[in-house]
């Protein structure tokens, strides 16, 4: 699985084309270590605080949706979107729910 956005959303997020073109410089690295300093020049992934609730705002769902398309509930959803349940400690059913239904790799939602 994954997860692709646009260029506006990542412009809008702070992530601008020019700095994408400087972290070109990672370019025999691993995807996930542009994805990792992707997420901290916006912000995303402070101990999964925000991770999830972006992805499921890109998807176009809302923490409902996502509850009953996942059947995680909106609770949990909540607690984790809000930074109160670190996401990285989610019972694995969840994190598997969710990335599934966010179409995301599982490692992208619950990496410290």
């Amino acid at each position: 699985m994954t997860a692709y956005i646009s260029f506006q959303t990542i412009d809008e997020l702070g992530l601008t084309i020019d700095r994408v073109e400087r972290m070109y410089i990672m370019h025999e690295a691993d995807i996930t270590k542009f994805v990792y300093t992707a997420d901290e020049i916006t912000g995303l992934n402070k101990g999964g605080r925000h991770i999830l609730s972006y992805y499921r705002k890109t998807r176009g769902y809302s923490q409902s949706q996502l509850a009953e398309k996942s059947g995680v509930p909106v609770r949990m959803i909540q607690l984790y979107e809000q930074g109160r349940n670190d996401i990285s400690k989610a019972n694995v059913d969840y994190a598997l729910r969710l990335s599934k239904t966010l179409d995301v790799d599982i490692d992208l939602l619950v990496r410290k």
